[in-house]
């Protein structure tokens, strides 16, 4: 089965609208709830929103191409994550190397979980709509919200719950009307 990454009808526009709109919402909240808005933190936002952006639709057209999913997820994972292992044993040298070794338990957990939950994402990026798949995943920031206020014990602030709303929100529009 092959899903199209981009599928513009009208009602799925609208959809992807109103996530947008909610996004900018949300920072228009913030700045009136706390009355501060910095340029720069802003600009890191938009980098970090056209990061998510690019690697979702290489990752999308990548894993479609790919003989398989498995395939891709795991040149993805070996590339990556050798890469990174190599930039930074030049970077930190022997104190990167001493990092690893005694750490080893804990990165072969988050590695290994990494490629369960990433891997499950570009797998579902070859079956089903892109776009929306990808808007579904960022839902993951209220699991993050719910982890702060559970176990981290942090105040849940009116620009936090309106955040969480409007994520909801949009989550469920997404799903209701697909």
């Amino acid at each position: 089965m092959f899903v199209p990454l981009h599928d513009n009808t009208p009602l799925r526009v609208i959809r992807f609208q109103y996530v947008t709109g909610a996004l900018i919402l949300i920072n228009v909240i913030v700045f009136l709830l706390t009355g501060a808005f910095s340029s720069e933190e802003f600009l890191w936002a938009l980098a970090t929103g056209a990061s998510i952006a690019t690697y979702t639709v290489v990752d999308a057209a990548g894993v479609r191409a790919a003989p398989s999913a498995f395939s891709y997820i795991a040149w993805v994972f070996l590339s990556l994550g050798g890469g990174i292992a190599v930039l930074f044993a030049i970077w930190r040298g022997p104190k990167f190397l001493l990092a690893a070794r005694s750490e080893w338990k804990a990165g072969l957990t988050a590695g290994a979980l990494s490629i369960v939950t990433y891997g499950l994402a570009l797998w579902a990026y070859r079956l089903g709509d892109v776009a929306r798949l990808s808007a579904l995943r960022e839902t993951s920031i209220l699991f993050g919200l719910l982890i702060a206020v559970v176990f981290l014990k942090e105040p849940v602030t009116r620009a936090r719950a309106a955040g969480a709303v409007t994520i909801a929100l949009g989550a469920g529009l997404l799903v209701a009307t697909s």
